[in-house]
């Protein structure tokens, strides 16, 4: 992740000229951004009822199998943090270039 910021940061967008705003890319930002703020508001919801308990790592962890579970996991138990972490990321893209 910092490797991504150092390049994001090393673009040069600052040199790019300014862009033109198209008619159609407010109404469809509103309309991602609040698709996204009902899935965070369900993911919170949902993960507010549910309780997990830890288990201590084995010895048999390090396969395939057990990346294909921790890819499940991050996509479903922790969307919510992902998806957070995308965002402050697209906001750091944003940012940048303005």
């Amino acid at each position: 992740m910092v490797l991504f910021l150092f390049v994001i940061m090393l673009l040069g967008a600052e040199k790019l000229p300014r862009g033109q705003v198209l008619p159609w890319q407010r109404p469809l930002a509103i309309l991602l951004a609040a698709i996204l703020l009902a899935e965070a508001g369900f993911l919170l919801f949902q993960r507010l009822q549910t309780t997990a308990v830890l288990a201590a790592p084995g010895a048999d962890l390090n396969t395939t199998a057990s990346l294909q579970a921790l890819g499940m996991q991050l996509f479903s138990a922790y969307l919510l943090p992902f998806e957070v972490t995308s965002i402050l990321l697209l906001v750091a893209m944003v940012e940048r270039s303005c």
